[in-house]
């Protein structure tokens, strides 16, 4: 037993736990490396998440046991509701939790801890807890190897930190993951180049489009340290304008067009916008500041609605509404053509107005009228 709690132990399982922190596939291996290292103990990770059920990483259990819990006997275990109380990072022995008479009274102990090897023995600690999920781990051990327990708490009391951290980067690398996606999604439905660029025109990422054009280099061109240029110089100034003003670097809020003549493509239009993108919870590292620039022939009429809901996730309604209210239609006026109550109208505008960060009427019809020059504002639905 004092092997598992030398410090050579401690440090390769410290490692590995960083190891899945940044690879969630690796947290299996790891369990498994912990049962191998301490024979007795079963290790066991459990993922809760709403409406998604348990997600299990387990070793030391057999496999058609851990089945049939995630399956079934997981709605018998008399512990959640105790694990759902427990202090986010304190750890717990299994005997604490009650006696051993009551939990022999339990269907749970003759249906499943009795035939998965008697588990009535063990720690635990929950490692994250939100509205959302849980996420924590138990050390199972038999009542024939009940002297395990003291031994097998003290050991997560050690891991638990670690634990906890590897947690938060999973969710860090998630969320990431998540960000690059909507991007990745917002410029593929982008009729037209598309490039996310962040301060100093660094170009994040771009569309098929922006990539032929870029390679092309007869308008927008990638130069040195990954920065967005114009192949006139103007053109470039105007660009770092209007792109300081998408990031916030001046009062005003609406976005920046401007024409640019191309000696391929004639006349295009390039417009720069702040790009909003909705973060995944509250392990979602501060995003930093970025704008979106389209590049479109100037003739090409625009098809705005699809446009809106691709770069500020409004609904159909939304969109449609502020369409309607950028045409000169009141509020009233658009509630009627919608067939909605004025209540409603105005809920939807007001989300719209929060998702594309105006505030005021005057804000959102210039931003439109920056993004979309030949709006057609009755098309069908």
């Amino acid at each position: 037993m004092h092997a598992i709690l030398s410090d050579a132990t401690l440090i390769d399982l410290i490692e590995r736990i960083y190891a899945a922190g940044c690879d969630p596939g690796l947290w299996q291996s790891f369990v498994e490396h912990a049962h191998a290292q301490f024979p007795g103990i079963a290790f066991n990770l459990q993922l809760a998440t709403c409406g998604a059920g348990l997600l299990a990483h387990s070793a030391g259990i057999p496999t058609e046991h851990i089945a049939s819990y995630l399956a079934h006997y997981y709605k018998l275990n008399p512990y959640t509701a105790i694990f759902d109380t427990l202090q986010v990072g304190r750890v717990y022995t299994t005997t604490s939790h009650g006696t051993r008479q009551w939990i022999r009274n339990e269907p749970f102990y003759h249906e499943w801890l009795k035939p998965a090897g008697n588990l009535t023995h063990g720690a635990s600690a929950v490692i994250a807890r939100d509205p959302r999920r849980s996420f924590r781990i138990s050390l199972d051990i038999s009542e024939q190897r009940a002297e395990l327990e003291a031994a097998g708490a003290e050991l997560l009391r050690r891991l638990v930190p670690h634990l906890r951290r590897a947690f938060e980067i999973n969710e860090r690398l998630q969320a990431s993951v998540t960000t690059e996606s909507s991007l990745n999604a917002v410029l593929d439905r982008i009729d037209g180049a598309a490039l996310v660029l962040g301060t100093d025109a660094t170009v994040l990422a771009l569309n098929r489009r922006a990539e032929d054009i870029t390679r092309s280099g007869s308008l927008l061109r990638i130069v040195q340290l990954g920065r967005l240029s114009l192949r006139s110089p103007d053109d470039t100034c105007k660009l770092r304008r209007s792109l300081a003003v998408a990031l916030g670097s001046y009062g005003h809020r609406a976005p920046l067009a401007f024409v640019c003549q191309d000696s391929k493509l004639g006349e295009v239009r390039i417009v720069v916008l702040p790009l909003r993108l909705t973060g995944g919870g509250a392990a979602t590292p501060a995003t930093p500041p970025r704008a979106l620039l389209v590049a479109q022939p100037a003739a090409r009429p625009s098809l705005p609605k699809d446009l809106l809901k691709a770069l500020y996730r409004l609904t159909n309604a939304e969109a449609g509404v502020v369409l309607q209210l950028a045409s000169g239609a009141s509020i009233a006026g658009t509630a009627e053509r919608f067939g909605v109550t004025l209540t409603t109208a105005r809920n939807q505008l007001a989300s719209a107005m929060s998702k594309m960060g105006v505030h005021r009427q005057a804000e959102l019809v210039a931003a439109l009228a920056a993004l979309a020059p030949s709006l057609r504002l009755d098309q069908p639905e």
